[in-house]
Parts: structure tokens; C-alpha cells; sequence
């Protein structure tokens, strides 16, 4: 099945992502505290339904089950051994059910804060990323995502983890919240210097995901 690139897609007009995972998944029987990523090798059709759900509705991008795939997340959730097997499932369902819709690697927060407000250092974190990406990019994902992330810190050592094996483009996202000076990360990260930041790591699209109504998605646009 022939698929258009991302910059293919791109010059012709908006491009649709997907939405959410985890709330189709409890309608199906997900827990509240399972780790969605768990049901990547327990019930493959029910990750692969999901992806046809908004391959069907129009999502000219899906994002692998793998939010919360990276090793620190695996660990807390006692599923660290599965790392591997876990992405590359994810990438293989998404591809058997996802149609023409490119496959975007999704990687998440650590869930870990960086020293010295936490245990983790840089190269924990950078290192973290670098495996769930190569195994990502060996499952062959069309590209990245990069999501939710509170720590610029933390989200910029993830674009440079994928950059360093791997040209894709990479989507990079922050969530914010609307204060009186602007919109900020709960880390108190401002909107300009994640931007800069990211731009100098080499990710390709900046954005923004969670938090946020319509309204203050558009004006963080406009800023």
C-alpha cells in the first residue's frame, strides 16, 4: 500500500492526528492505573481496534501504543523485561491496522524528575529514550512524537536521543497552562523557550497537547 510522506501530506493541507488512547481502551475494559502498554501484548486486537477506529474516522497520523513504553515507565508498571517486544509489537499493530495512516512513534515523560528535584540524571533520562527509539525506528515508524511533557530538560534530551539515530521528522510537544504572564510548563518552562529549545535540538513540528480549551489553543498559536 502506497503511503504519502509527511511532507507530502503537508503541502496539501492540514494534516489530522489521532486522538486519545488510553479512554478507548477503558471502554474496552482498561483499568484506571493499568498500564495501557501491558494490553500491547495481551490483547493486540483491542490496541489494533483503536488504531482502525481513527485510521476509519480520518487520522492521516497514529501514534503507537508506546506513551509510556520507555524503560523507567516500564519498570514502575513491573513490565521492564518486555521493553522491546512491547515497542515493536506497537508498531507492528499499528501498521497492520492503521491503513495509509503514517506511524508515529509515541514516547512520553520518563515519569522520573531530573536532579535536583529527582533521582535522575541527563544521561539516565537521555539513555531512557535513545533504547525505546531504537527499537521504534528498527520497527520502522514513519516518525516520532514527543508528548506531555512538563520538563523542556527532559523533552529535549528525547528529540536528541531519536536525532541521534534517526533523520524522521520528529513532533514535539509540551503541555502548558495560561497564566498572567503567558503560558508556561507546571515547571515553569515559558512557551519562547521551549520553542527555541526544541528548534536548536532539531525537532521538526513544535506543539502543544492536554490542558489547554479551544480557545487557549489558539491563542498559544498565535503567541
Amino acid at each position: 500500500m502506497s503511503r504519502k510522506t509527511l511532507k507530502q501530506r503537508l503541502s496539501e493541507g492540514p494534516v489530522i492526528l489521532d486522538g486519545a488512547m488510553g479512554s478507548l481502551l477503558m471502554d474496552m475494559g482498561l483499568h484506571s492505573g493499568q498500564p495501557p502498554e501491558e494490553w500491547t501484548i495481551k490483547y493486540p486486537d483491542r490496541i489494533g481496534k483503536t488504531h482502525k477506529l481513527y485510521h476509519e474516522a480520518g487520522s492521516d497520523i497514529l501514534q503507537t501504543n508506546t506513551f509510556g513504553a520507555s524503560y523507567y515507565r516500564l519498570k514502575e508498571c513491573g513490565i521492564a523485561e518486555h521493553h522491546d517486544l512491547v515497542n515493536q509489537k506497537a508498531v507492528e499493530i499499528c501498521r497492520k491496522y492503521g491503513g495509509d495512516s503514517l506511524v508515529s512513534g509515541d514516547i512520553g515523560p520518563s515519569g522520573l524528575l531530573l536532579e535536583p528535584l529527582g533521582p535522575a540524571t541527563l544521561g539516565e533520562l537521555e539513555n531512557a529514550f535513545y533504547r525505546q527509539a531504537v527499537v521504534l525506528e528498527k520497527a520502522g515508524v514513519d516518525l516520532f512524537s514527543i508528548e506531555t511533557m512538563i520538563d523542556i530538560e527532559e523533552a529535549v534530551l528525547a528529540v536528541k536521543a531519536i536525532r541521534n539515530i534517526s533523520a524522521k521528522p520528529i513532533i514535539a510537544n509540551m503541555t502548558y497552562s495560561q497564566t498572567g504572564k503567558g503560558y508556561y510548563t507546571v515547571m515553569g518552562n515559558s512557551l519562547a523557550e521551549c520553542t527555541k529549545k526544541f528548534i536548536d535540538a532539531g525537532a521538526d513540528i513544535i506543539g502543544t497537547n492536554c490542558n489547554l480549551d479551544s480557545a487557549e489553543l489558539y491563542e498559544l498559536a498565535e503567541e
